[in-house]
């Protein structure tokens, strides 16, 4: 008789808090894209979500996602003006996630077809933000 689990294990659940503690470290390491626009900078930590959706899922890198941005919120401060910009980061996230692994679900993962996914992503991405701005 096997005792089989559903849901998440504590391994999983582990893996991806390295996960998010990784991303976490990477949001601080960030590279201006323009020097004259300082606002306007590479966010790496991105990256590590995105590793984090080939190995658990779309669903396990919404909650790395989140405990990255959780963390990120409460070590910068509980104020409204960085909550609004953390709340930002997280809908950032979920709308270039959830369309790349769309596309990458249940096909086969080609070299074509994940750069259509990222393309889709980035599309999805630029228009999520363009409304939340």
């Amino acid at each position: 008789m096997e005792n089989r689990q559903q849901g998440l294990g504590v391994r999983a659940m582990v893996e991806m808090a390295l996960f998010a503690g990784v991303a976490y470290v990477l949001m601080f390491i960030s590279i201006p894209i323009i020097p004259i626009v300082p606002y306007m900078k590479l966010d790496l930590s991105d990256l590590v979500v995105l590793l984090g959706m080939s190995i658990f899922g779309a669903g396990g890198a919404i909650l790395i996602a989140a405990v990255k941005e959780l963390l990120y919120f409460v070590s910068t401060g509980l104020d409204i003006v960085n909550f609004i910009g953390v709340l930002t980061a997280f809908i950032a996230d979920i709308a270039f996630i959830l369309p790349i692994s769309a596309v990458l679900k249940d096909r086969p993962r080609t070299l074509s077809r994940q750069v259509m996914a990222v393309i889709v992503g980035t599309i999805s991405l630029t228009v999520v933000l363009s409304l939340a701005n």
